[in-house]
């Protein structure tokens, strides 16, 4: 069950976990202050594990309003993925 979140106010970005599979899969249902009221992204984060060892994260985001999915790949981008690359 999701969390009531009508009463937040002067956030940023609203991420919720949904599901939770250790190890496995996580599902969050994102928003930022950007988004129509009451309207949610799903994200959806898959991990396996790779034959060299190594483990693939798969991420599939949707639900993202039409006009912000440039700026939600953007914040991906640079947020995260950029970050996680600098570290090998």
């Amino acid at each position: 069950m999701l969390a009531d979140l009508s009463r937040l106010t002067m956030v940023t970005l609203v991420c919720v976990n949904v599901e939770l599979v250790p190890g496995k899969r996580l599902v969050q249902a994102w928003r930022t202050v950007d988004f129509p009221i009451g309207a949610f992204s799903m994200a959806s984060f898959v991990l396996t594990g790779t034959s060299d060892g190594g483990t693939q994260l798969v991420l599939t985001h949707r639900g993202v309003p039409k006009d912000l999915i440039p700026a939600v790949e953007m914040d991906w981008k640079t947020t995260y993925w950029d970050r996680m690359r600098a570290l090998k």
